[in-house]
């Protein structure tokens, strides 16, 4: 697990974001700038596993996964695009305070197509939606990127993200 440090003051944002969201502390994220890069991950969040592809959105992309943390205990899958980062997911995320406390309502809040789980709130001006379940408070997922209008998450692939369980025989 990566030890949990108060904010840097004089670290870039992407480091601070970064930082935040493997500690499960999402107060300082406002979104995935365009000057994030996979290089900065390595700095925030040390050494990752071997690169691997994935297909969010259904675009096959390189991601790599960074160590177990405090707020990500299966840490972080850090998608990637010619270096710079486009998106972040973590498993099982556990914020370090309450949702309202770190972020206030959500923007909008909606069902989930997760298998179990109840409902995506959504922080899109902050580029940030949560998997919840309602009556447990636990995240099933996390789901980081650049910062939209809701009308436009809604319009992206990122709303319709679902997980499908095949019998393999």
């Amino acid at each position: 697990m990566l030890p949990t440090a108060a904010p840097d003051a004089t670290a870039p944002p992407c480091l601070t974001a970064l930082r935040g969201l493997a500690a499960g502390d999402y107060r300082e994220y406002r979104g995935l700038a365009a000057t994030c890069t996979i290089a900065d991950a390595d700095r925030a969040l040390g050494a990752a596993g071997p690169t691997a592809t994935g297909f969010p959105g259904g675009s096959p992309t390189r991601y790599r996964t960074y160590p177990p943390s405090a707020g990500a205990p299966a840490g972080l899958q850090v998608y990637d695009v010619d270096g710079a980062v486009t998106l972040i997911i973590a498993r099982d995320a556990v914020p370090a305070d309450t949702l309202d406390a770190m972020l206030g309502a959500p923007e909008a809040k909606q069902p989930s197509r997760m298998p179990g789980f109840k409902t995506m709130w959504i922080w899109a001006s902050r580029g940030l939606t949560l998997h919840r379940d309602d009556s447990s408070g636990a995240v099933a997922w996390l789901y980081a990127y650049p910062p939209m209008t809701v009308d436009a998450f809604r319009a992206s692939w990122l709303a319709k993200v679902e997980i499908h369980r095949t019998r393999v025989r």
